[in-house]
């Protein structure tokens, strides 16, 4: 029991910090937005993507992340690409092997860090 209250305890207080940090990320995204550049926005928490998605919605934020249909990341891909969007809101594990942004986008911030170093 020990053992699996840490564990929600630990998800809970990495939730909690990614709500909190939110906003002063999507500030520092909206910089590099008006300055000209594409942004690759990685996280984790649908709370988090949601106060994004609020905050940078004048830049037509896509989603690619585990919640989206296999079609719909597709789209989010394209819109990216063709530069219908200037953000992506990109899942840590969901984004695993995309392959075509590094042609349009080379500025990538990781607004939420994952539990594992390895996924970065």
């Amino acid at each position: 029991e020990k053992m699996q209250a840490a564990g929600e305890f630990d998800r809970l207080l990495r939730q909690a910090t990614g709500v909190a940090k939110a906003p002063y990320v999507a500030e520092f995204v909206r910089l590099l937005l008006e300055s000209g550049q594409k942004v690759l926005l990685f996280g984790w928490h649908r709370e988090v993507y949601s106060i994004w998605q609020e905050k940078l919605a004048a830049y037509n934020p896509v989603m690619y992340t585990g919640s989206e249909s296999p079609s719909q990341k597709q789209a989010a891909k394209e819109a990216f690409i063709a530069g219908d969007s200037q953000v992506m809101l990109i899942s840590l594990r969901s984004g695993a092997g995309i392959d075509g942004l590094q042609h349009v986008c080379s500025t990538v911030v990781f607004g939420e860090l994952d539990w594992s170093p390895g996924v970065h």
